[in-house]
């Protein structure tokens, strides 16, 4: 699918879920805003994160990866699933706007692994819960996250979460 028609989806109102397929280095430099991230190595381990009900962009760096990717979940029976020719380039050009390059000083970069903390656990009247950072930005001179969590009914996404609310899952 060329950057042109999926820009003619998002501005005719379909709800168009953008996966980004690529590897945390890679990502580290920007994501589409919203994008569920999902390193390509860890799709058929994380196929409950992408969603059956509604179309599906796979995207990478230049479009080859994406499109291996978008094969294996069709044959998964996900058929409303696209490959991004061009790859996230294609859509910049669409729409660069829509780029979400994270704060270089946020503690947690994008597809982190990490936890609620006990006290954010608390703030939210939460059980702690891990998943991985989905987006970084800011708000008030403050890093906001976005954490998702996968479970078997797909990826949550908790928002608007402070440095405080998290804690690192392993090493980094």
């Amino acid at each position: 699918m060329d950057g042109e028609t999926v820009a003619s989806w998002v501005k005719d109102g379909r709800d168009v879920v953008f996966v980004d397929i690529r590897e945390p280095h890679e990502v580290a430099g920007g994501h589409v805003a919203g994008a569920t991230l999902v390193p390509m190595n860890q799709v058929p381990d994380k196929i409950k994160a992408i969603p059956t009900d509604k179309p599906v962009v796979i995207y990478c760096a230049a479009g080859g990866r994406s499109f291996g990717v978008t094969h294996y979940l069709r044959e998964q029976g996900i058929a409303d699933t696209w490959s991004l020719i061009g790859g996230i380039g294609a859509w910049i050009e669409q729409d660069a706007d829509a780029w979400a390059p994270p704060p270089s000083s946020a503690r947690f970069k994008p597809t982190r692994p990490v936890r609620l903390s006990a006290a954010g656990a608390k703030r939210l009247g939460r059980d702690v819960v891990s998943g991985t950072i989905q987006q970084v930005g800011e708000a008030e001179g403050a890093h906001r996250y976005t954490l998702g969590i996968l479970d078997d009914t797909g990826m949550e996404r908790i928002t608007d979460l402070s440095e405080d609310d998290l804690e690192p899952i392993g090493r980094g």
